[in-house]
């Protein structure tokens, strides 16, 4: 199973900008997983509810959230590009 989630390693090298840390983005992480399960429920991409979203393939859960950090990436440098 630990190869199963070394593919996924990007996610856990997200790292916080000093707007986020000064805006307070701390006060999230109480929340931990709950959070991520709360915004794939309210965008609808997985099903509309925390359950339906539990309910989904790891794998599927997974893609999704780096399909995610890696298209933010690359607009961030697209951004910063112009």
């Amino acid at each position: 199973m630990d190869n199963f989630y070394k593919q996924y390693d990007e996610l856990s090298e997200s790292k916080r900008d000093e707007k986020q840390i000064r805006a307070g983005v701390e006060r999230l992480d109480r929340f931990g997983s709950f959070g991520t399960y709360v915004e794939l429920a309210r965008r609808g991409a997985l099903g509309s509810t925390i359950d339906e979203v539990l309910k989904q393939p790891t794998r599927v859960v997974y893609h999704l959230l780096l399909y995610d950090k890696l298209k933010s990436d690359y607009e961030n440098e697209l951004i910063k590009q112009k």
